[in-house]
């Protein structure tokens, strides 16, 4: 139970039977795991309180392959969703939209523990502040672009933009603005 609370806290998803990057599955004494970034699912077979055996399976005939030592796991998605981190969340939709939680699916999904599709374009009610990747360089760190990447960072810029303009207006899912989001162009 502990466990199911830790990998439910990371973002991944309790399901019947693992088949995708994200899920995880329990069934007696086997927990099955398909981390994010890796290529195959891993089955931990426990043995009361310690790991018998962790092997490969293939998510397709569920059959065991190569047996490991150890295996890595990363996060399940871009944010928190333990309980604390979902309350803030629901919170913050509330300040920042005029929703009405009983009609909201986001808010109705993350109340009943569930991560919605598309829940990645409100990370920012998630956290105090976002980062981007340039604020993990240093000052004196020598970017190169390739050619064309900013020519092709306008064209996104604005459809960006228009699908936020076709959305605005969506009382149920609403929408927060782009430079929340995304750098534009000039950034």
């Amino acid at each position: 139970e502990d466990e199911r609370r830790r990998l439910d806290g990371a973002g991944y998803r309790h399901v019947p039977q693992v088949h995708e990057p994200g899920d995880y599955a329990t069934r007696g004494a086997l927990l099955d795991i398909f981390p994010m970034g890796s290529a195959l699912p891993y089955r931990i077979e426990l043995l009361d309180d310690d790991i018998d055996s962790i092997r490969a399976f293939d998510p397709e005939t569920q059959r065991s392959l190569d047996r490991l030592e150890e295996i890595r796991l990363l996060p399940g998605r871009e944010f928190p969703l333990t309980e604390a981190a979902t309350k803030a969340f629901r919170t913050k939709l509330r300040e920042r939209f005029d929703v009405d939680p009983r009609r909201s699916p986001i808010y109705q999904d993350l109340r009943e523990g569930a991560a919605p599709a598309g829940i990645e374009y409100y990370l920012p009610l998630f956290f105090e502040q976002l980062d981007t990747l340039f604020d993990y360089f240093s000052e004196h760190t020598l970017m190169l672009l390739e050619d064309g990447a900013l020519a092709a960072a306008d064209p996104f810029w604005q459809q960006v933009g228009q699908r936020h303009e076709s959305r605005a207006h969506d009382i149920e899912r609403p929408v927060l603005p782009p430079g929340e989001l995304y750098l534009n162009p000039e950034q």
